[in-house]
């Protein structure tokens, strides 16, 4: 049973599945080097939240500083609501239902 996508060209074997060969070279499933860091894209995610959000805040400080003045606005100020718990992060913390860990 295959639960995750396999990079085209990919030979994955055992239990859990462990890329071997990619693209006709082998790989080592062991080298550290080569392993993804779970822990950096769980803080990139959330770098880019934090970016979003800031410019979020800085969007609806400007409307409520037009809004203050008695000037119309030039377009509506309602922002993006975004789910913090997601994917990357749900697996990073072992908090994920549909896991088979």
């Amino acid at each position: 049973m295959v639960l995750r996508n396999v990079e085209a060209d990919s030979t994955v074997v055992g239990i859990p599945g462990r890329v071997i060969h990619q693209s006709g070279v082998r790989v080592d499933p062991l080298a550290h080097s080569a392993l993804p860091d779970a822990e950096a894209t769980v803080i990139r995610n959330l770098m880019e939240r934090i970016d979003a959000l800031e410019g979020e805040l800085a969007r609806t400080q400007a409307c409520l500083r037009e809004l203050a003045a008695g000037r119309p606005l030039q377009e509506p100020c309602r922002g993006v609501a975004q789910n913090l718990m997601d994917r990357e992060i749900l697996e990073f913390l072992g908090d994920n239902p549909g896991s088979t860990q």
